[in-house]
Formats: C-alpha cells, structure tokens, sequence
C-alpha cells in the first residue's frame, strides 16, 4: 500500500513538474509554462511598474562617446539632447529597448515568417502559423529585407547610423537577466535575440507590406473573364468623376513623360484564375493629413495635421519622442526598431504621411516547361528558376521545408499541381534593392528648414509610397506623392499578365521630378485622405492597389473650404474626430426618393424616423448610423445578386459603392438593377424598398435583451485594441466609440487613427498629439494605455518640445544623463 501511494504521489509531482515547466494550448490559445510565470524571483512579479521610468538617473555606457541627456516628461516621452547623430541614434536605440523591446522583435518574427518558432503550430485567425509563416516566405520578406540591406549599405554614414541605433538596442537587451524580460517573452517562453540591421529592414518591410501590398488582379482578372468587355469596363471604370484628388483637378504639368513602347502583339486572355487571392492588408488602413495655408487661419501661420490610420494593436504601433542635437530639434513619433523622428516637426517645419495607395504590385502567370517546375518559358527561351529552400522551424523542435521558386518577376507564390498554367510569379517594389540614401530620408527630413531640404530629402524615398504633407514657419504648405512609380502602359498590371514574355515588364519607373506634388495652391489648403493623386490628366497610367478612397477625402476637403479664414487648431481636431459620412449624404436623399411609406410596420416607421433626423454622423450611440449600414448593404447585395453569383467560390471584384451610386442617380431603370433570372423587370425602386424590409428585420434579430441600445453604432461596429499576439487579457476592448472607414474618423472594429497631430507653425512652434495607447510596452506599466481614455474622447495633449537651451518645465519627471 506504502508503494502504491508513492507511486501516486510520484506520478503528480511529475505531472506538476512537467505543467509547471512547459507551456500548451487550450483552446487554440497558448498556455504559458506556469513555473517561470510564477516564480516569485524572475516571474510576472517583476514587470509590475508605477508612475516612474524604471531608469537610473545615470547611465554609463559603452557605446556613448560624448555625453547626453534624456528627460522624460509627465507621459514617460523621452527627450533626447545629445552632442551628436551617432550617440543620439544610440540613446534612441537604447530607450526604445527599454519600452518596446518585445513588440520590435514580435514584429520582425511576424515579417520573417517565424511566428512558429514561438507560438508552435496553432490556429491565428483564418489560418495557423505554419501556413503564415509558409506565406511570408513564398511572398520574400526576407528577400527583400536582404536587398535591403545590401542597398542600405551602399551608404556608409547612414549605414552607421543603423549600426549605431543597433548597437543601443543591444546594450540594453544585453544588460537584461531573465527576470526582467518583458513579459511577453516570460508567457512564450523564449529569450530575446540580437538585434540586427535585418530585423530594422525587416521591420520597413513589414510596413511596405501593410501599405503597399494591396492589389486586385486575380480578382480583376476573374471579374473580366465572367463579363463582356463593355459591361467590364462600365462597370469597373478607373476614375471616380466625383473625386476630390490630392492635387486638384486643373493642375498643370510642368513636364514631358517619358513615351512608352507600344505592344504590338496579340494579347490572349488569360482566363479565370483558380487560386484564391493572397490575404490582403485591412482595406481600411489609410489616413488623413492637410495643411491650411496662413492665409485661412487665425493665426496667420500653416497648421498641419495629420492622423494615419492602421491596426491598433497593444503595445501601440508608435513611440512618441524628441530629439536633439546641436544640429536640429525634432518631435514627433517613431516606428519602435527604426532611427528617428517618422512623423513629427522641428522649429522651421512640420511633416506628415498618407498612403498613396498606388498599385505597385503585379502578378505573373508562369509558363511551364514541364511538370517538375525547375525551368520557365520567358522571350521564347528557357531559363532556370532560383530554389530557395525554407526551413520554418516550429516550437517544440519540428522543422518543415518549402521550396520558394525564384524567378525573373520574382518568387512564385501561388503555385498548384491541379492547375500548373496558372501559377503566378509576384513582381513587386518592396522586393527591388532600394536607393543607397534611402536611410538617411528621416534624419534629413527632422533636419529641413524649408520646402527645399523637404523636397531634397523625400528624392531619395521610394516605398511604401506615401503623400507627404508640408508646412514652414516661412508660411509654405505643399504636398509631394512619393515613392518609386513602375512605368505602365494603360491597363497594364490591372489583372494578371502573361509571364512568358518580358515586354509585360515595367518600362522602368516614373522620374522622381514627375511624380505629382502642389505648392501654395490657391484654395489654402493641401490635403490627402488616400484618393486618387490627380485627375485622369497626368500623363502616367496607375490605379489603387485595393481602389482609391472615395468618400472621406471629399468630406475633409468639403468641410475645409467651407471653414473660412480664421481657422484654429480645435477646428482642425474637430474635423481629425467628425464621424460624418458623404457616402450618407448622396445615399440617403436617393433611398428616401423612392421608399413607399404606406404599409409600415411599427419597426420599419420606427428605423425610417431614425434616418429622418439623421445627421449623417456615425457617433457613438447612433442607432440611425446602424441602419444605414444595414440598409446600403442589403441595396448593394440585391443590385448584385447576379454579380455574386458569377463570383461565387471564386476570388472576384466587385463594383464599388459610388459607381453604384452613380447609375441609382443617373438612370434608376438601368439594367443593373434587374435581376434578368426572375420574370419581374427590377428597378432601383423595388431594390430600395426590398432591401429597407430586410435590413429592418435583421436589426429586429438582432436587439439583445438591451432593446434598442444594442443597436447603437459603437455596439454593433465594436472597436477594439487587441494585443499584438492577441493574449486577451492584455487588450482593450468594446471601446465607446463613433466613426466609420468613410468619415475622418476612420474608426472600425480593429483599425483607425493611430496618432493624431496637429502643429501650429510660428515663432514658437505649439503641437498637440495623441495616440491609443501608452508609451510602455510593458502590461504592467501605468503607461500601457494611459492614453486611451484621451484619445477615445477626441482629446489631445499639448506636446512639451523643449528648447536645447532651456530643459526645465513643470512637466519634467525625471532627468538620465548618458556618458561613456
């Protein structure tokens, strides 16, 4: 009996050994080991903070080779004041290790496809890790991380700046035991690595790829296979009429384009595309930024604003600081794992960025010598694809192999043994080395006096392209589109192209000095919210990657000229934080036009009341906004039910909401609207009124024991801030919150404006600034999230920007000298 009960006891002690020591799943989310979690020495324990740095008010350092300060400010900012680049590229290096160590690594794995060397084999949405890590590399990441560097090296001072902001990052992740690890590494159970120059390019490519890495072509493709060319082309046109582009309609072009070959070939189509479309980036991440000129304002000088708009993920995707040399002094944000200021401003100028949105990512189909897949056709002639052999290593010491193919357009990423004449081959910017200079872009942008050394600096930019606003205290505003342009003849790159010959190639790239840019525009005020560049009189062919923005850059631009000249900085952050939707105001007067209101029930006459007193505003506790969304949704899917049948199972593009709009206005009796499988000849009317019964009564299934509040918009949008591994407990979630992708507050259910700005230019420089989140990586820190409440509530802080000769303000918490 004795033996027996010690064999039970011993069997227990080795299941607790063995639970406490390894980490598991359950429930498809990882359970961490439970023994390193809770070890009172080196455990969770040790990441709890207060209101304080957590620094010395001295540091000694090896890679410090002259002296600096760094004053953090009441909301844990830093404020950098060192005696030159290199020791202040190191201290930014150091700092940013110290809040967001974790998150810049976490990134870099994501990137690399390496999610599953510290996650294991599990499932992350619609997929497991092993599938995105296998995508990741079939798309060259780390390819095109690796031109990176090699171009990146090609300039050896700003090379030396990586290297040095390197070199702080490692002084501080070398200066850590294991009890002080952020505690994300003690739930997953792995150590931080050194930080490398690859992991920064790995970082700018993760953003290239989240910003540049939208495109259609399958989608187009299908879409034109399964239409005749007429009903294509009106159904799917290039330009929007109603847009409001980012340089406005007249400008003239200053310029000769560079002529293009001309194909002389017969084209073949191509034919449906079997593969489904890669996962895209969150089709809403975009962003808002306009400079009003002095002129309009009441102070006289430009104010600029800017609020890009991405995942909002914990820790937050900036870091907010402020550096110093005898040099410059600049403020603004940072993408935590790269040197200097991104977006921000110093004492002569302010600067801030949108997406372009411009497609700059086309597909190949790939023509096949034979089965095995090791040599293509191209010009006739065969070539030899480039194995590249990945190993993807999964926690807990599996390995799993894929063979990336190489080819002249690139890897081959959609690839099938079913279908082998359609698998395609991926050409995109993001893969090309880029500029040498490209590094040195931001420290020359935080160094710019004027719109000459902005424009000098932006020459060398080149991806993920971006519309960079501008404005001086010598009372300039501008807006310059940027990036490297592939050279495209017109419709070429819209769907997939035929890769067996090289004349499908881009012709090169536009010339930076025809990319399109305006300066002091009469109107007084430049501005971009992701729409078209220009109107269809550049001389260069483009379209959107995932379509151009429609609707929130005419409601900005609609609302700034309506302003006046006496223009504050709160009208400006009204406008950041207006939930106001132009989609609305052309949809509704056209639904109320033809809705029959005799026969209502009590449900549908209490909606219809609803968007009555609408202002079309998507706040908060708007039930109104709730059933527009429900309503335009049901109207779109019945003017398309035959369209969705052609697209069903298959990846399909379908018209946008304005074209659609468009014909309702234009010819509400147009074919469109019929559905030609019913003996009933359908009009827009019979649409708009089929469609409000049906979304009434799914708002009617819908209310939850909360009654009408449960249709509220906040509720039925939700909007969250989740953690960047998704770990619940450290997220925020439910946020009480208005605002909708076509209004300038871009709130959806995970992504929105992800640092809000606005900068009066003047003798004294006056910014405000927030973001949702905190300055900390670090869950246990009142910094964490501290922001939130400020940010959700559309309020801002006046931002401390120090002065090199005078460091004292009320709001200074703590001063960290840095020597050798």
């Amino acid at each position: 009996m004795r033996a027996f009960r010690f064999l039970i006891f011993l069997l227990i002690t080795s299941f607790l050994i063995y639970g406490l020591n390894n980490s598991f799943s359950m429930s498809g989310s990882p359970v961490p080991a439970l023994g390193p979690l809770l070890n009172p020495f080196g455990g969770f324990w040790n990441n709890a903070e207060g209101k304080s740095t957590g620094m010395p008010s001295s540091l000694s350092l090896p890679g410090m080779t002259d002296k600096a300060e760094v004053i953090f400010d009441d909301r844990l900012v830093p404020h950098i004041f060192a005696e030159n680049d290199m020791d202040a590229a190191y201290v930014q290096g150091y700092i940013t290790a110290k809040y967001r160590l974790w998150q810049m690594e976490f990134t870099t794995y994501a990137a690399a496809g390496r999610l599953s060397e510290i996650l294991g084999d599990r499932p992350i949405g619609n997929t497991t890790t092993v599938d995105y890590d296998k995508q990741q590399r079939r798309l060259g990441m780390v390819y095109a991380a690796e031109n990176t560097i090699e171009g990146w090296k090609k300039n050896t001072s700003g090379f030396k700046l990586l290297e040095k902001y390197t070199e702080g990052v490692n002084t501080y992740i070398n200066s850590l035991s294991p009890s002080e690890y952020p505690l994300e590494y003690k739930l997953m159970g792995y150590a931080p690595e050194e930080w490398k120059p690859i992991k920064t390019a790995l970082l700018v490519k993760s953003m290239a790829m989240r910003l540049a890495g939208r495109e259609n072509d399958i989608e187009t493709t299908n879409a034109f296979d399964a239409f005749t060319k007429e009903t294509f082309d009106f159904l799917y046109p290039d330009w929007n009429p109603n847009q409001s582009p980012v340089i406005p309609k007249g400008t003239k072009w200053d310029f000769e384009p560079v002529p293009l070959k001309k194909d002389t070939a017969k084209q073949t189509s191509i034919g449906s595309i079997p593969h489904q479309a890669q996962p895209k980036p969150n089709l809403h991440l975009g962003s808002n930024n306009w400079a009003v000129h002095g002129s309009r304002t009441a102070t006289g000088k430009p104010i600029l604003c800017n609020d890009p708009h991405l995942m909002l993920n914990l820790p937050s995707v900036w870091f907010e600081l402020q550096i110093s040399t005898p040099e410059y002094n600049a403020y603004g944000v940072s993408l935590p794992g790269m040197p200097n200021i991104i977006i921000g401003f110093n004492e002569y100028i302010a600067w801030g960025q949108t997406n372009t949105d411009w497609d700059i990512m086309d597909w190949y189909r790939m023509d096949w010598t034979d089965n095995s897949k090791t040599k293509y056709i191209l010009d006739e002639n065969v070539k030899s694809v480039e194995p590249r052999v990945e190993e993807i290593k999964i926690k807990g010491g599996k390995i799993v192999y894929d063979t990336v193919k190489y080819t002249f357009w690139g890897p081959v990423v959609h690839e099938s043994d079913e279908h082998p004449k359609k698998d395609l081959a991926l050409r995109w910017v993001a893969h090309d080395e880029p500029n040498s200079n490209e590094l040195l872009v931001f420290k020359q942008l935080n160094k710019a006096k004027n719109y000459e050394d902005f424009s000098n600096a932006l020459k060398d930019y080149e991806c993920p392209a971006q519309n960079y606003v501008f404005a001086s205290k010598d009372g300039d505003i501008a807006i310059n589109v940027q990036g490297k342009f592939p050279l495209k003849r017109p419709g070429q790159g819209k769907m997939v192209e035929d890769g067996s010959r090289s004349f499908n190639n881009w012709q090169g790239f536009i010339p930076q000095a025809h990319n399109p840019r305006i300066k002091n525009p009469e109107r007084g005020f430049v501005s971009s919210a992701n729409q078209h560049s220009t109107d269809p009189s550049y001389p260069y062919y483009y379209i959107g990657g995932s379509g151009f923005e429609d609707h929130r850059s005419r409601y900005i631009n609609k609302r700034l000229s309506e302003m006046g000249d006496k223009i504050t900085s709160r009208q400006l952050m009204e406008l950041q934080t207006d939930n106001g939707v132009i989609a609305a105001m052309d949809l509704v007067p056209e639904f109320l036009k033809y809705l029959k209101r005799d026969n209502l029930t009590d449900a549908e006459r209490f909606y219809l009341n609803k968007i009555l007193e609408w202002d079309f505003h998507f706040d908060a506790g708007s039930i109104a906004g709730t059933v527009f969304d429900e309503w335009n949704s049901e109207f779109y899917k019945g003017v398309l039910d035959e369209v969705y049948k052609k697209g069903a199972n298959q990846s399909f593009l379908y018209p946008e909401t304005w074209r659609l709009t468009d014909i309702l206005k234009s010819n509400p009796l147009h074919w469109i609207f019929d559905n030609r499988s019913t003996n009933e000849l359908e009009t827009a009317e019979i649409i708009i009124n089929r469609s409000f019964r049906a979304a009434c009564k799914t708002l009617e299934e819908r209310k939850t024991s909360e009654g009408e509040a449960s249709l509220e918009w906040d509720k039925v949008k939700g909007s969250d801030i989740q953690h960047m591994a998704r770990i619940p407990a450290l997220g925020v979630f439910d946020l009480e919150i208005g605002g909708h992708h076509w209004a300038p507050n871009a709130m959806t259910a995970l992504a929105g404006p992800s640092w809000r700005m606005v900068v009066e230019l003047g003798n004294e420089v006056k910014a405000y600034g927030v973001y949702p989140g905190g300055q900390s990586g670090n869950p246990g820190s009142y910094y964490y999230k501290d922001f939130i409440e400020s940010w959700r509530v559309g309020e801002y802080y006046p931002l401390l920007f120090l002065k090199r000769d005078n460091r004292e303000d009320e709001r200074v918490m703590q001063k960290v000298s840095f020597k050798k």
